[in-house]
């Protein structure tokens, strides 16, 4: 095997699937887990995934762009968005919400009729109690006061992952949070795991991918260099500008004149002179 740092060694063999990138390589290309995972979770073995995207990207121009950890999408078209979540953020009801819109969206080509969008769902997998109430899990649809099922084909859904008594998703999550695959309870789920973390091509697999993220954390640390630095350049440029503006209006320079030779707008000149005032 070809050498690998020792960190990265021990990296691999401490990832769980609530680590991004030991998630992003474990069901990437695996359509197969996929769909064993979504049949379990949603108690559904008619389940039949076509396409499994890891990290998928929804672009939108007029709002935020989305970023869906594990996108499926099965034979009746019907969309999935997995997310395992470390963190117990404030908006995450809220941004369960908006992912269920950008898959609709993304379903919905410009020209057709409503009726033709299919079921979405986005489940969130959690390291504790979103709700609050002390469920292991949640499925939310659109319901009316009197608890009447609107049947719109939306679904968002928060597991616990930590709830401590027994259920019937408690082996799963606990196959997700365990690092070794010798204590996984499920075979799909431990072969995979023991591919990356005990063969070697899935080793050296996960090392590239290691050495990838560090070199673009790298990349993008040094890119917020070079932004910081612009930003100090412009904002002493700005500032420079001002003070030169100023002593040309304290000596009753038309603003017009001044915007033209600072290469300003006469309206920042204007702030600049009510600044003063």
């Amino acid at each position: 095997m070809k050498k690998i740092p020792e960190e990265n060694l021990r990296l691999i063999q401490e990832f769980t699937l609530f680590d991004d990138l030991y998630m992003n390589v474990f069901f990437k290309d695996f359509e197969e887990g996929a769909q064993w995972m979504l049949r379990l979770i949603l108690d559904d073995p008619q389940i039949e995934i076509e396409s499994v995207r890891v990290q998928e990207v929804v672009l939108n121009l007029t709002s935020k762009t989305s970023r869906f950890d594990i996108a499926a999408t099965d034979k009746k078209a019907n969309h999935y968005d997995t997310e395992f979540q470390t963190v117990l953020y404030p908006d995450l009801k809220k941004r369960g919400r908006f992912y269920l819109s950008n898959e609709d969206m993304d379903m919905l080509p410009r020209g057709e009729n409503y009726d033709t969008l299919a079921d979405s769902y986005v489940i969130f997998i959690c390291r504790g109690d979103v709700i609050g109430d002390g469920a292991p899990m949640h499925h939310f649809t659109m319901k009316d006061e009197n608890g009447l099922e609107l049947g719109d084909g939306q679904h968002l859904i928060f597991i616990n992952a930590d709830y401590a008594g027994d259920w019937r998703l408690k082996d799963l999550m606990e196959d997700f949070k365990e690092a070794d695959p010798d204590k996984m309870r499920y075979d799909i789920l431990k072969k995979r795991a023991e591919r990356l973390k005990k063969e070697e091509v899935g080793i050296m697999y996960m090392n590239e991918s290691l050495r990838d993220l560090v070199s673009k954390r790298e990349q993008a640390a040094q890119l917020a260099g070079y932004e910081m630095a612009y930003e100090t350049a412009q904002r002493e440029q700005y500032e420079k500008q001002t003070r030169i503006a100023q002593k040309m209006l304290a000596d009753h320079m038309p603003a017009k004149k001044i915007a033209e030779l600072l290469d300003m707008t006469v309206e920042e000149i204007e702030k600049i002179r009510k600044n003063e005032r």
